[in-house]
């Protein structure tokens, strides 16, 4: 992501240097001007990120990475609630729910709840993508079933030794909410 700001009130807040003890800098420097009673505009048009290797490997490495960086800096949000807005966790506790109370067939709605998923995902992106997507349909619903079924891999690999990442070729340690303390030897770490 990227951010356009004023010097003026980047120093405002420390200046950019006081944000190199973050990984998340751009977490951080929103959260001070926000604080600072700034407002935050979006870009009507989607920013693109060029990955170096695009493979689900890596692209599960940087799901990993990004949410031990949430874990650390907001723990209750990104460990007990961000899980309730994916479609799988979602899912099934909707489709139990649904059976429990009104004996509704759990099967069925989750089977819905998937379809309906899906669907809305493919109408949103079509919506960003603003015409033709750069991909076939069938494409569309392969990655969006790994992207689906790996989130929960994600979830519980994040939370193995949650203070540990690995950003590059360096390792930080986290401390609690989000600083970060670059680590010179990895031998003495647990890798899990």
């Amino acid at each position: 992501m990227s951010y356009l700001m004023r010097k003026v009130h980047l120093e405002d807040i420390n200046g950019i240097s006081y944000f190199g003890q973050f990984l998340a800098e751009d977490f951080f420097l929103a959260k001070h001007l926000h604080e600072k009673g700034f407002c935050h505009q979006v870009a009507a048009i989607p920013a693109q990120q060029n990955v170096a290797s695009p493979s689900i490997v890596a692209y599960k490495d940087r799901m990993v990475r990004w949410l031990r960086l949430r874990l650390n800096m907001m723990p209750i949000t990104a460990g007990f609630l961000e899980p309730l807005g994916e479609s799988i966790p979602l899912g099934i506790f909707a489709s139990w729910s649904a059976g429990f109370l009104f004996g509704i067939n759990p099967y069925i709605w989750f089977t819905c709840h998937v379809l309906v998923w899906f669907s809305l995902d493919y109408i949103q992106l079509k919506g960003i993508q603003n015409g033709q997507l750069p991909f076939s349909f069938p494409m569309y619903a392969v990655a969006w079933i790994i992207r689906e079924l790996l989130y929960v891999h994600v979830y519980f690999e994040a939370l193995c030794n949650v203070q540990r990442v690995r950003w590059g070729k360096r390792t930080y340690f986290l401390s609690n909410f989000g600083k970060s303390l670059r680590i010179a030897n990895e031998k003495s770490l647990l890798h899990i």
